[in-house]
């Protein structure tokens, strides 16, 4: 699961504020704690590439500026205005 937890020790920080870019690839993930993600004000980059992962669960990191999700099984997406309000890269290949 993804997680606050997961997020830091990737990072290797302590706080969450602290995390600003995040690599998570191939690390099996297929859920999300989302009370736990709108802590990462400061994460902008995350590769989340190689997991299980739903795209619109990610969008609570309204920070992100660039997202690799690709190789997720993502199908069938359902964005709202507003969602993902600052991404400028988004890699959703080989879904």
């Amino acid at each position: 699961m993804l997680d606050g937890y997961v997020l830091m020790e990737a990072s290797r920080v302590d706080l969450p504020h602290e995390v600003f870019t995040v690599r998570l690839n191939g690390y099996n993930l297929e859920r999300v704690n989302a009370d736990d993600l709108h802590y990462f004000s400061n994460l902008v980059n995350m590769d989340v590439s190689d997991n299980a992962l739903h795209l619109e669960d990610l969008a609570i990191i309204s920070g992100l500026v660039n997202l690799n999700i690709s190789c997720n099984s993502v199908m069938n997406t359902l964005l709202r205005p507003g969602m993902f309000s600052n991404l400028e890269v988004l890699d959703i290949s080989y879904n």
